[in-house]
């Protein structure tokens, strides 16, 4: 058997109406050599019942207990897993077919090197409708500082010795993914893109989710991060907003030279409301 071992954490927390959904993404794939380690934060709706019926999947590992937060529940399970490779998969997210060969097949093209590989994610609504593809390019420290989070979770998967050389996820509300990944690009960590222009899993868009509710105080972080991780490269030297053109500029670029320019019209039509999903 392969020893790309897959760990997927889900954290939990009343997320019933989506969490199956998830699950079953999982039990879908082809690949199979993986485990599912779920952190449930002692959950009040359906989603105990639900879990009860993953019980019998050996691969399958529950966890309910009282965590203090996304941030707390994802260390819990990373601490837990066994895999090579490790992600989180928000419990109102899911997978698409094939995702997990995807990986594999990218782990071994680049001859097993990758400390990251990444794909593309939809975005959809709370009813797993209105389907817009979110396309990244380039991921690296120059652009996660210039545009913030140009890749996400949900299409991702690292390699866990990292978190042993650089910590764990920081316990914020927001963000902690975001100084997740500049925290690894930082340390120069590669990151890999898959090899297929679709996309990886969905990415749910809805008013009640946390992502899209950002408080003051959670601008206030997202900022602070940005400016810590200018302050210790070489980019403090230069004009955030001049930063930002010119990421949007090398992505843009990068897309025109493999003709995607349907996606270009459709991202300069979208590209207030993607920035603030994926912010």
């Amino acid at each position: 058997m392969s020893n790309f071992f897959l760990s997927i954490i889900i954290p939990s927390f009343n997320q019933g109406r989506f969490i199956e959904v998830c699950l079953k993404s999982i039990l879908k794939q082809n690949y199979k050599n993986y485990e599912v380690i779920i952190c449930d934060n002692c959950s009040t709706d359906k989603t105990k019942s639900i879990l009860k019926k993953y019980k019998k999947y050996k691969n399958f590992r529950i966890y309910i207990r009282k965590d203090s937060g996304q941030a707390d529940a994802i260390n819990f399970g990373l601490k837990k897993a066994k895999g090579l490779f490790v992600t989180w998969q928000n419990c109102d997210d899911f997978y698409y077919p094939g995702a997990f060969q995807v990986f594999f097949n990218t782990y071994l093209a680049n001859k097993k090197k990758s400390d990251c590989i990444y794909g593309n994610v939809n975005l959809i609504n709370y009813n797993n409708t209105e389907a817009t593809i979110l396309k990244f390019c380039r991921v690296n420290l120059f652009h996660l500082i210039s545009e913030g989070m140009v890749i996400t979770n949900q299409s991702a998967i690292w390699k866990k010795n990292i978190h042993k050389k650089i910590g764990y996820m920081k316990n914020y509300y927001n963000c902690f993914d975001y100084e997740w990944f500049l925290r690894f690009a930082f340390n120069n960590y590669e990151f890999k893109k898959i090899k297929f222009n679709g996309s990886i899993a969905a990415f749910r868009i809805y008013n009640s989710q946390k992502s899209s509710n950002y408080s003051l105080k959670d601008h206030a972080r997202y900022d602070k991060i940005v400016k810590d991780y200018r302050s210790k490269s070489i980019y403090k030297f230069f004009n955030l907003k001049f930063l930002s053109f010119m990421s949007r500029f090398i992505r843009m670029f990068f897309f025109l030279l493999n003709l995607e320019l349907l996606y270009i019209f459709r991202y300069i039509k979208n590209h207030t409301y993607i920035n603030s999903l994926v912010k």
